[in-house]
């Protein structure tokens, strides 16, 4: 079975639950777009907010030009309330096995595409966050997934090696670029899933999800 002493995790969408469906409803209400237009807009503008390149003001003035609308302070000040609180709601589950990993001395660490100000307003919620022995953000770096230089930066902080090294995303194409770079990489569907696929991996003797 793969040897395996570090493991990497995403945030949005595994160490996170989806959120209520109010919340989105409420983002796109408020911008003046149908859901799905909404959510291609919130994606075609995020890499540059992700990688620090725009401040949160100027993400959301770009959303609005696509929506031909502006947002007064009090709009986007709710508007970054509600982006961060599709992020804020923990997944039990993800969060004990980072546990039962850390117990089992594996050297754990986020990698994360994400914006200054969503890590600011979330990390004083973040239980988890001592839990880890790396913290690589894009936002730091001026790099996102799926470079391969985000990748190589988290591994040189966990003086890990890519091939012991499992990577958990919920992006195929996040996951593609971690195996090119040697690493074993699982796509992030749910919990029983993921739970057989490290079972297969690793062995009934690692810790499971």
């Amino acid at each position: 079975m793969t040897d395996i002493r570090a493991v990497v995790v995403d945030w949005g969408g595994v160490l996170t639950l989806p959120p209520s469906p109010d919340i989105p409803a409420r983002m796109h209400g408020l911008v003046g777009l149908d859901a799905d237009t909404f959510g291609a807009v919130w994606l075609r503008h995020r890499r540059v907010y992700d990688l620090g390149q725009v401040d949160a003001a100027e993400y959301w003035r770009r959303v609005g030009v696509e929506a031909r609308r502006t947002f007064d302070a009090a709009t986007l000040r709710t508007l970054r309330e509600l982006d961060a609180a599709c992020f804020e709601t923990p997944n039990p589950a993800m969060v004990a096995w980072l546990g039962g990993l850390k117990s089992a001395n594996r050297r754990l660490a986020l990698l994360s595409n994400t914006p200054h100000e969503q890590w600011t307003a979330l990390q004083p919620t973040l239980t988890w966050l001592p839990l880890l022995d790396a913290v690589v953000l894009s936002c730091d770096l001026r790099i996102a997934k799926p470079d391969p230089k985000i990748y190589a930066h988290c591994l040189e902080r966990l003086s890990i090696a890519p091939g012991e090294t499992l990577f958990v995303d919920d992006r195929e194409e996040n996951v593609a670029a971690a195996r090119d770079l040697g690493m074993h990489a699982l796509t992030y569907t749910t919990m029983a899933t993921l739970r057989a696929q490290v079972h297969d991996l690793c062995g009934a003797g690692f810790p499971l999800p």
